[in-house]
């Protein structure tokens, strides 16, 4: 389920290492390790059972402190008054500037709007300095999460591949260089449509080496169709996955 809200934020990543990350980064950053906590601790569960070989998943505590001090698990983000004095000091004086404008007519309103004015401008100049202050926290973590990211994205298609070969079934593959050979292969999208017209797929088996063949047959006789299966399995094995044989 984790995997499933996992976004690709490899262009906030990019920026973590340069630049100054704005309120909406800082965001999908507090998310991004919100999950990957609960991902890492998943993970560790399922591989003492499964043995992945290859991969490793830890969270980043040091990092996520930063954007959730509190710890509160809450994946929503804000710029909070009280991680900076004179962002805390700009909206009070905001807050009182309005309660003061809703009750005041004339130059006296000119006045205190102009003073709002003069706050909401002090208030975006603390929140760029908060977020330049959060970016210089979190520039130490840029690699390691984006390792993370990258890791997480290598289990998903993983997991898929796995959820896939349940699903339709498959065999390892022995890599061949000279010749190509399946025996008993299936077209998945082929064999769905003709059962939904109360037909069967024929599992076809063909052996070929180099050279040139020729595939002959009546009109309808299944020549497009036995092309295809076999391209759509050679492309499941240079993909990874299992081909759909015996």
């Amino acid at each position: 389920q984790g995997l499933m809200q996992l976004r690709d934020i490899h262009g906030t990543m990019s920026r973590v290492s340069q630049g100054t990350l704005d309120e909406v980064d800082l965001f999908e950053l507090k998310r991004f390790l919100l999950l990957l906590r609960s991902i890492a601790a998943d993970f560790e569960e399922l591989n003492e059972r499964a043995g992945f070989e290859g991969y490793a998943l830890h969270d980043l505590p040091e990092a996520l402190s930063v954007l959730d001090p509190e710890d509160s698990g809450n994946p929503s983000f804000f710029l909070r008054s009280q991680w900076s004095k004179p962002l805390a000091a700009a909206r009070e004086d905001k807050a009182t500037l309005e309660k003061r404008i809703a009750l005041a007519t004339g130059q006296e309103r000119e006045t205190l709007l102009t003073g709002r004015a003069q706050a909401v401008a002090r208030e975006a100049e603390a929140e760029a300095a908060l977020c330049e202050a959060l970016s210089q926290r979190l520039r130490p973590f840029g690699s390691a999460m984006a390792a993370r990211l990258d890791t997480l994205g290598k289990l998903d298609l993983l997991f898929a591949k796995a959820s896939l070969a349940r699903e339709l079934g498959g065999v390892m593959p022995t890599l061949t260089e000279k010749e190509l050979s399946f025996v008993n292969m299936v077209h998945p999208a082929i064999a769905e449509s003709l059962k939904a017209q109360g037909a069967l797929f024929t599992p076809l088996s063909l052996s070929l080496v180099p050279g040139t063949a020729a595939l002959t047959g009546a009109n309808m006789g299944g020549k497009s169709v036995c092309l295809k299966t076999l391209a759509l399995n050679v492309y499941l094995v240079h993909c990874g996955l299992f081909p759909l044989a015996e």
